[in-house]
């Protein structure tokens, strides 16, 4: 199962996809390639009765994806052709 979410990437400003694997419900960006997922064996705390805290885990994948994705790129020095001189830009 896989949802484009409306939580955009810290780095790249693309939109997030929720997917959901046999192992893992992750969190990623296309576009970078970045991800954030957590094993199904700990969403338990996310059942609340009969029902499943689909936005209570998605905002906590959201919160560990912007505090620990930055930390895995690290900015590097690129040259725009026009305009600018060196902008400071996220790469992996």
């Amino acid at each position: 199962m896989m949802f484009r979410l409306d939580k955009r990437c810290p780095i790249c400003g693309d939109r997030l996809i929720l997917r959901e694997t046999r192992k893992y419900i992750e969190l990623m960006c296309p576009a970078c390639m970045l991800a954030c997922r957590m094993d199904k064996r700990n969403v338990k705390k996310y059942i609340r009765g009969n029902t499943f805290d689909w936005v209570g885990l998605i905002e906590d994948l959201y919160l560990a994806f912007r505090k620990y994705v930055p930390l895995l790129t690290k900015p590097r020095r690129v040259r725009k052709s026009n305009k600018r001189a060196d902008v400071f830009k996220y790469v992996r």
